[in-house]
């Protein structure tokens, strides 16, 4: 009778080292992954960031092009709803034109090396850590 606690007892703390060492593992990467992308690679989040080209104001089809609205003063006989809503395009706009300017493909590489550095610098002593200790066991 005595076996069976010290079994269950042995999977019980196998099972609870394992979990523990897999939240270990991904809290680690995740943490070396943030600052990686942080101080390294400072381009790798900026992929996620880039606006959607902002819809045209609803007036530009009725009254011309966008230039055209913009330059004019009393002519266009705008409301003053209508001149808000143009002045909110033009400034979506200039930023949509900025975010446009961003190498996507550097981004994407930075944000990519960024995880994978984050992995080795956590599987690869973990993995040595292990196979040190299989090593001393089988020759022992």
């Amino acid at each position: 009778m005595s076996s069976k606690p010290s079994l269950i007892r042995t999977i019980y703390l196998y099972l609870v080292s394992l979990v523990a060492i897999m939240m270990i593992v991904v809290a680690g990467v995740d943490l070396i992954d943030m600052g990686l992308k942080t101080w390294v690679f400072t381009k790798a989040d900026q992929a996620e960031d880039f606006r959607d080209f902002p819809s045209k104001p609803f007036l530009v089809d009725e009254r011309g092009p966008v230039d055209e609205l913009i330059a004019c003063d009393e002519t266009c006989k705008l409301t003053e709803e209508q001149r808000k809503a143009l002045d909110r395009w033009v400034v979506e706009f200039e930023a949509y034109q900025v975010d446009q300017k961003i190498d996507r493909t550097s981004a994407r590489r930075q944000r990519d090396a960024a995880q994978d550095v984050s992995l080795l610098l956590i599987a690869l002593p973990l993995f040595y850590f292990h196979w040190r200790i299989v090593r001393k066991e089988k020759t022992a």
